[in-house]
């Protein structure tokens, strides 16, 4: 009966595990936010928006400090807004509108859009160390490829080189 009777108390936690578990599968963050706005869409009655462009961000958290530690939505006029952070800096907004219909949002919409915010901001850091790591990746081959493939044999002189980097790609190099 409670199924059916508060359904949405089911189906907020349910569409979070959802959204948690497709986010690996994601290509981009961009991938993963159009997928996160088609789970909400129809639950939270209004279409979510993922704010990143850098100059709109700072705009907001400027006229609107209490985004810069928010750790629920904040109302903005109509809309709802929900900070997305990288270890303590803002990296976005989480922007819910009013829903169409003229209803408020309950508690169990604010909750779940403060998850849904959490999960935006743990995606991204995985995409950003995701594409750190690929460019560290990139940036060894590089370096690879322009230390010598063959070590010069000089008669009476016996020549080694070696080469390790401190981490994955190094400032070092020798010819």
């Amino acid at each position: 009966v409670d199924r059916l009777v508060f359904a949405k108390r089911f189906e907020l936690p349910r569409m979070l595990r959802v959204i948690k578990a497709e986010a690996p599968s994601q290509p981009d963050l961009d991938s993963f936010m159009e997928r996160v706005v088609e789970r909400t869409e129809a639950i939270l009655g209004a279409r979510l928006e993922l704010i990143r462009d850098r100059a709109q961000v700072l705009s907001l958290v400027h006229s609107l400090p209490s985004l810069r530690s928010a750790r629920a939505p904040v109302s903005a006029g109509a809309d709802l807004l929900m900070p997305v952070f990288s270890d303590v800096e803002v990296l976005g907004v989480v922007r819910l509108p009013p829903k169409p219909t003229g209803e408020e949002y309950d508690a169990e919409d604010l909750k779940f859009l403060a998850a849904v915010g959490e999960q935006v901001a743990v995606t991204a850091n995985q995409f950003r160390l995701r594409h750190e790591r690929q460019e560290s990746e990139y940036a060894l081959d590089i370096q690879q490829g322009l230390l010598p493939r063959e070590v010069p044999q000089i008669a009476g002189f016996t020549i080694a080189g070696s080469w390790q980097p401190a981490r994955t790609v190094g400032g070092d190099y020798y010819d």
